[in-house]
């Protein structure tokens, strides 16, 4: 049985979530140790523990991508100070590092799901707000979340907050926090987003998270085509609208719009669901393609693939923008 301690991630939260979270899920290790922050646990399901004992060196406003710290061996220096703590503490295991470099975000991998697990402590509310603060880059901080709050609860709708205390406005002391959930802020934000009907926020980590768990999103978008949205909008399975930069300083649109995508989630969730089961093998993609348009944009798809190669299942993967869930199965011939 192979055994395995990954080393963890110091960089930005968003980052974590789009490929190490999935990376450790994706290890084809049947025991894993995987090393995460306190009340992190939760991003973790498919590690059979957690190292928890260390502190990350790099401070928040310097996790950007996990590279740009202005210290170019910082990660290696402190992984070389963390593995004879590991293999001290599991002799037994491999310490493993991580490495990204995939084409594709972890989040696009064929056949690939990934949920986080928290228990559930909180309130169920109506709306979840990522009402981030950035440490860093603050255009993308949007300073019109007290407005928002306000006109949702006037419509009656109950207000949830994700993230950590400190790096949220402060502005929400009527809402449901993430940060009083006696699991920790992380595991508050996954029972928040898992037990709401609909998601507003940034391009920053939370919306990431959102993605993953498939909630029904809007995302405020700061400027226009920025590269990080494309991969939060392909991991949701649920619905993702967005909001334009030109109404970046218009509250009253952004209220509007929110009260428009609540409707139309709750709509989403109540419709019947199609089904399409695919059978597919090497050179498939025309075939495939004709028989897939004729299902509506909501089908739940299962397909099957014969004999496929790994190039073969990320050219299927493209009609995950098209459908709810692919399930590209490789099945080998007798």
């Amino acid at each position: 049985m192979r055994r395995v301690v990954i080393l963890p991630w110091l960089g930005e939260f968003g980052w974590m979530i789009m490929r190490h979270c999935h990376y450790v899920q994706w290890l084809d290790a049947p025991r894993k140790v995987a090393c995460c922050q306190p009340g992190q646990e939760c991003l973790f399901p498919s590690a059979a523990e957690c190292f928890t004992d260390w502190k990350n060196p790099i401070p928040d406003h310097s996790r950007w991508e996990g590279t740009a710290w202005g210290d170019w061996g910082a990660k290696d220096r402190f992984y070389s100070e963390l593995t004879p703590i590991l293999q001290a503490s599991y002799p037994e295991h491999e310490i493993h590092a991580p490495h990204y470099g995939c084409q594709w975000h972890m989040a696009d991998a064929p056949g690939f799901t990934f949920r986080p697990r928290a228990a559930h402590e909180l309130p169920a509310v109506d709306v979840v707000l990522g009402a981030r603060q950035r440490a860093f880059d603050g255009t993308r901080n949007w300073k019109h979340w007290p407005a928002l709050a306000d006109t949702l609860r006037d419509e009656g709708l109950t207000i949830g907050v994700v993230g950590r205390e400190e790096s949220t406005d402060g502005s929400s002391d009527e809402a449901v926090h993430a940060w009083d959930h006696p699991d920790g802020d992380t595991a508050g934000s996954v029972d928040l987003l898992a037990h709401c009907r609909l998601y507003v926020g940034v391009d920053s980590g939370m919306t990431h998270l959102a993605s993953v768990l498939s909630v029904p999103t809007l995302l405020l978008e700061a400027y226009a085509s920025h590269h990080m949205i494309g991969p939060a909008e392909r991991a949701n399975k649920s619905l993702f609208r967005s909001l334009g930069p030109e109404h970046w300083e218009t509250p009253q649109v952004a209220a509007g719009r929110v009260l428009a995508t609540l409707q139309e989630a709750d709509a989403w969730h109540a419709r019947p669901q199609a089904a399409c089961e695919v059978t597919a093998g090497p050179g498939m993609t025309a075939e495939i393609d004709a028989c897939l348009r004729q299902w509506p944009l909501d089908t739940r798809l299962t397909l099957t693939a014969h004999g496929c190669t790994e190039g073969d299942l990320q050219t299927l993967h493209q009609y995950r923008n098209r459908f709810v869930v692919i399930d590209a199965r490789r099945k080998h011939d007798p």
